[in-house]
């Protein structure tokens, strides 16, 4: 193979690395793809169409994305709303989230664009976008779900949803429903509404078992979309706690007792403080706590004392200070022992071995033992938990 010949398969072999390389080093993909706006957007409605949009990048190194423009009935949800943005790096393997916002100036499909340039091959890429235009009457809900929570059993929780005339012809909500257990709904809508007006719904949760329960609001009207349904979940807890605005802080000194007290709520029947376990951390060195409960109150909550020990400085001197020195002077009675036990008186011998005695103990034992609490403001945390039926 003559040396011509093999020097151009190494320059495509290189090129070839090269290029590969390069492909593989950034990348883009959208999400989802196509961009379509699903159902209809009423013209001139106050409340735009959204869509999440993701781009990824998928490569091994960052992507630039210089400029982003969107075209047609389309905005970026920027503030405030624009057709053009730098979007910047994507790291690699990451991703970057947007919302693409829509306002339909007539009715029937509606197109757009989306572009990207950016330092990934075969910038710039273009996106189509979609959606369709109405004109009617329509109504909205504000919030597409309602999630409440309620602090315990028996404590009822309330959302609002707030439903809006988006249509561009007078709509009327002729009733409103609920489904799902603990919930429940008022409402001062029934009256024609034209684009732009709204009512109002009130939505409360009050469970009577702690734990999710799910429902929905179902708003039949006289629009396109009949009925509009709102998904709605509840969550409730096993019980509360609450502590007094004057009860939450103690200063005392090592070696004396930190008292606090605070309720357990919730509307539970008959529960006793042997229901529960209750745990505390973030003590200080040398402290340790304790839990004591009273009787319910007739609002049905139980009150719970947290007692926290400290100790004294003087409660471990005994063991902290002297060790050492009573060992030393065990092993110097030792030695007197040995050198002058024929001098020694029989009273004298009895000194000195209980002297020995002592330094023996000493150097057998631990010079740690009990730790002083130190100075200082600690948070210590309460947890309680109620046992399983």
């Amino acid at each position: 193979m003559s040396p011509r010949r093999i020097y151009l398969l190494l320059g495509i072999a290189l090129l070839s690395v090269v290029l590969t390389g390069q492909s593989a080093a950034q990348a883009i993909q959208v999400s989802p793809n196509p961009l379509n706006f699903p159902g209809l957007q009423p013209v001139g409605s106050p409340l735009p169409g959204v869509l999440q949009v993701v781009i990824s990048n998928p490569g091994t190194q960052a992507l630039n994305i210089t400029q982003a423009t969107v075209t047609g009935d389309f905005v970026f949800g920027s503030d405030p709303p624009s057709q053009s943005l730098n979007f910047g790096l994507v790291g690699a393997g990451s991703k970057l989230g947007f919302l693409l916002l829509f306002n339909a100036t007539a009715s029937g499909p509606r197109t757009g664009t989306l572009t990207l340039v950016d330092n990934a091959p075969g910038s710039p890429q273009t996106f189509a976008i979609s959606g369709t235009g109405f004109v009617g009457a329509m109504i909205q809900p504000r919030n597409p779900k309602l999630d409440l929570v309620s602090a315990a059993v028996g404590t009822p929780a309330n959302g609002i949803e707030e439903i809006v005339s988006v249509g561009n012809q007078t709509v009327t909500v002729t009733s409103v429903g609920i489904s799902g257990t603990g919930f429940s709904q008022t409402n001062n809508c029934g009256a024609a509404m034209i684009q732009g007006q709204t009512c109002q719904i009130t939505v409360v949760f009050n469970p009577s078992a702690a734990g999710l329960q799910t429902g929905t609001l179902t708003i039949a009207n006289t629009g396109a979309v009949n009925p509009v349904t709102v998904p709605l979940t509840g969550d409730a807890a096993d019980f509360s706690l609450s502590v007094p605005p004057d009860a939450s802080s103690v200063t005392i000194t090592a070696g004396q007792q930190a008292k606090y007290l605070f309720l357990v709520g919730g509307g539970f029947n008959a529960q006793l403080f042997a229901d529960f376990t209750f745990t505390c951390n973030g003590l200080p060195a040398g402290a340790m706590c304790s839990f004591t409960g009273g009787q319910f109150l007739p609002e049905g909550a139980l009150p719970v004392q947290m007692v926290i020990s400290t100790t004294g400085r003087s409660a471990s001197l005994h063991q902290n200070l002297p060790g050492w020195e009573w060992c030393m002077a065990g092993v110097a009675a030792l030695t007197l022992i040995r050198r002058r036990r024929r001098k020694l008186g029989s009273a004298a011998m009895m000194f000195v071995c209980g002297l020995l005695l002592a330094g023996l103990v000493s150097c057998g034992g631990s010079s740690g033992g009990s730790v002083a609490t130190p100075p200082g403001t600690d948070r210590i945390k309460d947890f309680p938990e109620k046992k399983d039926d």
